[in-house]
């Protein structure tokens, strides 16, 4: 698509509540949606119920970048949304995976990738997997990750996945495993190759792990996911 690309397509369950996103390439900007969707807005939401084809139109702009558009729809998409960094509840799982798909798409920007190749290699788990609203799928991903660093598993020790650079100056990388809770080709951003989380998420896991020996809780993976996306959004749109 000359002058930018479109994320958040695929097939979804029906009555699924879905975010797509236009991101102008530098020198464009983007104008409206075309086809099933009416909207000059850039993100938009929809909600499936048949099948649905969104054409976005974009138009040269020199004072445009591709950063400032990213920028643009984060800081719309999170303006009425409040207690982000809060653990648990205050966002949706819909709501949680855009804010993640959208941060790696910047820190994939960050790092010089092609928007042309990732809106079709970097996509969403289905809603019913384990890894929605956490992580994202990303296919061919030799496109993406030559020279990066492979990381040891010192609980298994073994090179299970590789570890970007870091993203212009946000102290975060990328992290792609090869294989994550059954999955394949996982991706999501991490600091010195570790995923972090809040104190809050960490002294509840623990509260747990001593009363009844619980393993690592869905809400912890899901809070520590969501609190590197945020993180690293409001490092790279400062």
């Amino acid at each position: 698509m000359e002058g930018g690309a479109v994320f958040g397509g695929g097939k979804y369950e029906t009555n699924s509540r879905v975010t797509i996103s236009a991101i102008p390439s530098s020198g464009y900007k983007f104008v409206r949606w075309t086809g099933g969707v009416s909207s000059t807005s850039a993100s938009y939401i929809l909600t499936v119920t048949n099948n649905v084809t969104a054409t976005a139109v974009f138009e040269k702009s020199e004072e445009s970048t591709t950063q400032e558009a990213i920028c643009d729809i984060y800081n719309g998409y999170t303006s009425g949304l409040t207690d982000l960094f809060k653990s648990r509840g205050s966002l949706t799982r819909e709501q949680e995976q855009f804010i993640i798909s959208l941060a790696n798409i910047a820190a994939f920007h960050e790092l010089g990738a092609s928007m042309q190749t990732l809106q079709t290699d970097l996509i969403n788990y289905p809603s019913f997997n384990i890894l929605y609203s956490k992580l994202n799928k990303l296919n061919n991903h030799e496109r993406y990750t030559q020279g990066w660093t492979p990381n040891l598993n010192l609980s298994s020790w073994e090179y299970d996945a590789l570890v970007s650079p870091e993203v212009g100056n946000t102290g975060f990388q990328l992290k792609f495993y090869f294989t994550k809770e059954g999955e394949t080709n996982a991706l999501g951003l991490v600091i010195d190759g570790l995923a972090i989380h809040t104190i809050e998420a960490a002294l509840e896991f623990l509260e747990r792990k001593m009363i009844d020996n619980t393993s690592v809780s869905d809400d912890f993976l899901y809070d520590m996911h969501r609190f590197n996306a945020l993180n690293f959004m409001s490092k790279y749109c400062r």
